[in-house]
């Protein structure tokens, strides 16, 4: 498994500027400029929560550094997420400082931050608990700013978008990523309810739209690994890729992207329904795997290329590129606790949380491309780019 990004480094790449949003024109309702008003408030106050949140951080970390790296500090009591650390690893107080020196040996102290001081830290607690509240309270201002992107109720399957139907499914045993994870080794069989999703991965073009909606304080965390900005603000894909699927993102950012434009990430189940059907298809185009209609290691690209290039891996419904071109994540998250043999589903996202990822990619061979076959990479920092996402949608 791939390390996750450093957490602080992606951390410190944030712009804690703050910003005043432009009010509202929503029309002559007095009650929704009341509406509007308040939630421009909220936000304001959020951000200056989580911009205090961070200088906190920022402290501690830059305080643990020091303690570790400075040989005057030798003989004085460690910071606290340290302290932390020392107790929980059973070192007696009478060795902390043999312990200083070695920390240190062979690695950089980012690494030991993000893989054991960032979990015993109250700071990154705090700044955690903040960031999640100024991401909530974009969203409700976005809401009231374009509630047509979150309606619910159609009388038609929305533009982009195919209807997965209701029912029972079988899904055969899962191959890949499986230790703690039992259910998944023997098939079964599911209920699933209707639902919508989308007949292509999330674009390049659709990507930016929903960088530039950001404002300054949250737009850097959710850049594309390989994505830069231009001097007036504007992010920049690389040339020719508007109409590849986005990557080089976290699950995290996938997660709010699809938040943002009224929807949300497929389930691992529901992800294998659509691509493997009632009758139970092998592969999301069929039973048999044809390398000349699909981007995989076989056909030899090397790297993303737009889906509608590839009609011909395709599910009946329409959904193109399920087996190959990028992998997908879908809304699915495990933390897996020490000392137990069991993998354990929650609800957020956090340092340790694993997200399902589902599909075939451009490096890929037959065996990975089985609508059946699962990985997990971090949630939180994780940014590959052999994924992308879809997204789906309830019906209502």
């Amino acid at each position: 498994m791939l390390p996750a990004r450093p957490i602080l480094e992606r951390m410190l790449s944030v712009a804690f500027l703050a910003i005043a949003l432009p009010s509202l024109l929503l029309g002559q309702d007095p009650r929704m400029d009341r509406k509007v008003a308040r939630a421009e408030k909220r936000f304001d106050n959020a951000l200056t929560t989580r911009d205090r949140c961070y200088e906190d951080l920022l402290e501690e970390y830059n305080t643990c550094e020091k303690w570790l790296s400075d040989e005057t500090l030798l003989g004085t009591p460690p910071p606290r997420p340290l302290l932390d650390w020392f107790k929980d690893s059973a070192v007696p107080e009478s060795q902390y400082s043999a312990e200083q020196a070695r920390i240190l040996e062979g690695q950089e102290f980012f690494l030991f931050w993000n893989s054991e001081l960032y979990k015993r830290s109250r700071a990154a607690r705090a700044f955690s608990v903040a960031a999640k509240k100024l991401e909530r309270s974009f969203h409700s201002l976005e809401k009231l700013r374009h509630p047509e992107r979150y309606q619910k109720g159609f009388e038609k399957t929305p533009t982009g978008m195919a209807l997965i139907p209701s029912g029972k499914y079988t899904l055969a045993s899962a191959e890949g990523y499986l230790l703690g994870y039992p259910k998944f080794q023997k098939e079964r069989e599911i209920q699933v309810s209707s639902f919508y999703l989308d007949k292509l991965e999330v674009t390049c073009s659709e990507f930016s739209r929903f960088l530039l909606a950001q404002p300054p304080a949250l737009r850097e965390e959710h850049l594309p690994s390989t994505w830069h900005w231009s001097s007036d603000g504007s992010p920049l894909f690389p040339d020719g890729h508007a109409g590849h699927p986005v990557t080089g993102i976290s699950w995290s950012t996938a997660a709010q992207y699809a938040e943002w434009i009224g929807k949300r990430l497929p389930t691992e189940n529901e992800w294998q329904v659509a691509a493997t059907g009632f009758s139970q298809r092998r592969y999301p185009l069929g039973d048999l795997f044809d390398a000349s209609k699909i981007n995989c290691q076989a056909f030899g690209a090397g790297h993303v290329l737009p889906s509608k290039q590839f009609t011909e891996d395709s599910t009946p419904q329409g959904l193109l590129c399920m087996t190959g071109n990028v992998r997908e994540w879908t809304s699915d998250l495990y933390e897996e606790p020490m000392g137990s043999d069991r993998a354990k589903p929650v609800r957020n996202a956090g340092s340790e949380t694993m997200a399902v990822v589902k599909g075939g990619s451009w490096r890929d061979d037959p065996a990975k491309c089985q609508a059946h076959f699962r990985w997990l990479f971090p949630a939180m920092n994780t940014r590959l780019s052999y994924v992308g996402f879809r997204c789906a949608m309830d019906i209502r």
